[in-house]
């Protein structure tokens, strides 16, 4: 399971976290491979505040998987905020890959900082 992915479950089954802040997580709602139920079905149970960052370059996650992501949150009431940087491409904070994008990841870190500390205090 991807990071991002595995952020936005644990919150998804924990209460007890506040804030999330899931990078380009890949099949977030979707059915995992073991068979369990799909994770969209965590989505009400929910407590969490979250922001989602994703590339609008990344092949690896079509932009209808973001949508139907936001309209999830959306549609079950939850404070949420999905971020979509049209010229990023996939892992755009990863340094070490070529599809680094240094002024996207430090905007994306600086909004992930300044959640944190509206949600965390």
């Amino acid at each position: 399971m991807p990071g991002g992915t595995v952020a936005f479950v644990a919150a998804c089954r924990n209460r007890e976290v506040k804030a999330t802040a899931p990078f380009y997580g890949a099949g977030m709602l979707a059915a995992p491979p073991s068979g369990e139920r799909p994770r969209s079905e965590y989505v009400p149970e929910l407590k969490a505040a979250v922001l989602g960052f994703f590339g609008g370059l990344d092949a690896f996650i079509p932009a209808t998987e973001v949508d139907r992501l936001r309209e999830t949150l959306k549609r079950e009431g939850k404070e949420a905020e999905i971020v979509i940087y049209p010229g990023a491409d996939h892992a755009f904070m990863n340094e070490d890959r070529p599809s680094y994008n240094a002024t996207r990841a430090s905007e994306a870190w600086d909004r992930t900082v300044a959640f944190f500390k509206k949600h965390l205090g």
